[in-house]
């Protein structure tokens, strides 16, 4: 409960950042094991860069991302490995 209290305590923006950071965890954690490495960075390099679009809001700090990722990857099962 204290953990949910705490969430509830940050702002909007850290809470997408949080929730953001979180599914792609997931996302990753589960794409690394159904795919072999190789065919997933195949994938990675063919993606490339997004298309550059005007920005609505202002982009979180690498100091906050990375807050956000160590925070995620604490409850999230099978993230603990550097490698997602």
């Amino acid at each position: 409960m204290r953990e949910v209290s705490k969430f509830l305590a940050l702002a909007p923006a850290e809470r997408r950042l949080l929730v953001g950071a979180a599914t792609l965890l997931a996302m990753i954690a589960l794409v690394l094991r159904l795919l072999p490495f190789r065919t997933l960075r195949r994938i990675a390099a063919s993606l490339g860069h997004p298309p550059a679009r005007p920005a609505r809001r202002p982009h979180p700090s690498a100091d906050r991302i990375a807050w956000a990722i160590t925070v995620a990857s604490r409850y999230l099962p099978g993230t603990r490995s550097c490698l997602p």
